[in-house]
């Protein structure tokens, strides 16, 4: 019993020193005192606390960003010189440029000075590569050999800029798109960006049709606080769809001919995660709604939801859950199956993309489905006698279900199937870059399904 006392006295003093740290008394003193009632058998506790004075920020110092400057480091700091020193906005700010990813350490220590109540923040960082280049290649039951590019440079010239350039390639697709994006857009907190891009697509295997897609998008994003942020995007886009076979099915013929879009979506999103890459704490999830309309060819509204929660069972085993839904109202009953959401691929390891969902009865063609749900739960643990080398491996079950399609014609199959795989695999960040690789196989699945037999990525850092 004295011991179990003795620990809550421990544990009330802990929250209690952090408290007023958190309140820039950073030199704290609290001394318990115990009054026995023998007669009562009662304990009565009194904290005498002696908080001291406030401790104010002096100067920041920083060393080690031989490439980033030291205004990309000091916007991501939470405290700024003159402000009381709070141990929470402290914590924060190493969270903060670790996120980043610019940085292989990042140590911010508060140094005294001549001054009693004055502190110097010394904050440290060692550079490492923030350029990737990566080459991805990959092989399926539908698009054979995949091959893939994107060069992108997340910290431009040292200014925190973001520069992309990908380029795939295989028998099914070729898609281009750049992209560039400014995350202190006037020397604010807002974030700026433009992509360009081009997806060609041929859909001859599961509905019978070729897609060219040319568009612009632009990007504008602001914090709500510490963790929350909201984002507007505009989609401008020309799409055409070609090579329409005879004996496809009516909802593709339909497709045939040229189509412009206006889109505006808007997310909400919330991110805990301690890593974007590698999270093994903290959570995710975004809510995005996008209108298409303003008097171009196509109308809609479309919402979906996505998230994840990360959790480290030990220091070496995360455990990964993810979920994500979607629904898609076509407004004016103009809105090509192309805006459909389909289901295979990364979401569901094991099936390929455009793998599961309504299907033609008669001509087998994919048609996607206006609802979509689905799962993704992973482990990532380490390799035995590989620890030290960073290769982990992964175990996985991913499940989904696309399905709800108008069908005016009544030739539309719709098994409302919830799909299911598990699988394995492994990741090693290496010192050429990420390294993936995964084999999934369909525990619920229905013949008509296109089924992916194995998909690798290497890509290395620059």
């Amino acid at each position: 019993l004295k011991q179990k006392v003795e620990e809550e006295v421990e544990k009330n003093i802990d929250r209690m020193v952090q408290e007023l740290s958190n309140q820039g008394y950073a030199f704290v003193e609290i001394i318990p005192m115990v009054n026995k009632n023998h007669a009562t058998r009662q304990i009565s506790l009194t904290f005498d606390l002696k908080p001291g004075a406030r401790v104010y920020v002096n100067r920041i110092n920083i060393e080690g960003n031989t490439r980033t400057q030291d205004n990309v480091i000091r916007r991501q700091l939470r405290l700024a010189e003159g402000d009381a020193l709070q141990s929470n906005k402290l914590k924060r700010s190493k969270d903060r440029l670790t996120y980043l990813d610019y940085f292989s350490k990042v140590d911010i220590t508060p140094e005294e000075t001549s001054l009693p109540d004055k502190v110097d923040l010394n904050v440290k960082v060692e550079e490492q590569s923030t350029g990737e280049f990566n080459i991805g290649a990959g092989v399926s039951s539908y698009e054979g050999v995949l091959a893939t590019l994107d060069i992108k440079e997340n910290n431009f010239l040292g200014k925190g800029q973001q520069l992309k350039f990908g380029f795939s390639l295989s028998s099914k697709r070729k898609d281009f798109n750049l992209g560039i994006t400014e995350p202190w857009f006037m020397g604010r907190e807002l974030l700026a960006g433009a992509d360009i891009y081009s997806k060609e697509t041929s859909y001859d295997d599961e509905s019978s049709y070729d897609e060219a897609i040319l568009g612009t998008a632009f990007r504008l994003g602001f914090p709500i606080d510490e963790y929350k942020r909201n984002t507007i995007r505009l989609k401008l886009e020309n799409k055409e769809v070609q090579d329409v076979d005879s004996d496809s099915s009516q909802f593709i013929k339909d497709l045939e001919g040229d189509r412009n879009k206006v889109a505006v979506a808007n997310t909400l999103s919330i991110d805990t995660r301690d890593n974007a890459l590698i999270p093994t704490k903290g959570y995710n999830a975004a809510w995005t709604v996008e209108y298409a309309g303003f008097g171009s060819d196509i109308s809609y509204v479309k919402n979906t939801v996505k998230g994840s929660y990360n959790y480290a069972i030990t220091d070496d085993y995360v455990l990964t859950v993810a979920g994500r839904s979607g629904y898609l109202w076509d407004i004016n009953n103009d809105t090509p199956i192309t805006e459909n959401f389909r289901g295979g691929g990364s979401t569901l390891r094991g099936f390929a993309p455009s793998g599961i969902g309504p299907r033609d009865r008669t001509t087998n063609d994919a048609l996607g489905g206006q609802f979509m749900i689905g799962h993704n739960v992973e482990m990532r643990y380490p390799i035995p006698g590989m620890k030290d080398s960073g290769v982990n491996g992964i175990l996985f079950w991913d499940g989904g279900l696309v399905t709800s399609l108008d069908d005016p014609y009544g030739i539309v199959e719709d098994d409302n199937l919830y799909r299911q795989s598990v699988g394995t695999g492994f990741f090693w960040r290496s010192p050429l870059g990420p390294l993936r690789f995964e084999f999934g196989i369909p525990i619920v699945s229905a013949d008509e399904d296109e089924k992916e037999v194995f998909s690798f990525s290497f890509g290395t850092r620059f």
